[in-house]
């Protein structure tokens, strides 16, 4: 009765180790474990944005430096309905390319509605 009682209580890894090395089942959970460790690493993984040379723009474009929430609620709304990496790029080539369609033209960043700048680079407001 003692005896069925240790087996019980005995760990799936103190059971694995009594088998010979050769068996399938030893096998399959050491391939099992490997694989285990490996996800839990990757779940701990922090990714971290590599900086390029579009950083320091990027951060002066953010809402608290430039008071423009309203632009950064469309961002978060366009990125938020992708979910993909590749889904994001599409997002930031179609915003490249409308960008490159007007090269002179910039937005007020006083205005709150995007209002584009005239040829002398003044608000037409």
């Amino acid at each position: 009765m003692e005896h069925q009682k240790a087996q019980r209580e005995m760990t799936l890894e103190a059971w694995v180790a009594r088998l010979p090395e050769c068996h399938n089942a030893r096998k399959e959970y050491e391939a099992l474990k490997a694989e285990v460790n490996r996800l839990t690493k990757l779940a701990k993984l922090e990714l971290v944005d590599s900086p390029d040379k579009y950083s320091d723009k990027i951060n002066e474009a953010h809402p608290l430096e430039t008071g423009r929430h309203d632009i950064y609620e469309q961002a978060m709304e366009m990125v938020g309905n992708r979910h993909g990496k590749y889904e994001l790029v599409d997002l930031v080539n179609w915003l490249l390319i409308e960008n490159a369609k007007h090269p002179k033209e910039k937005l007020c960043p006083e205005c709150i509605d995007p209002i584009r700048l005239d040829e002398d680079g003044e608000c037409p407001n």
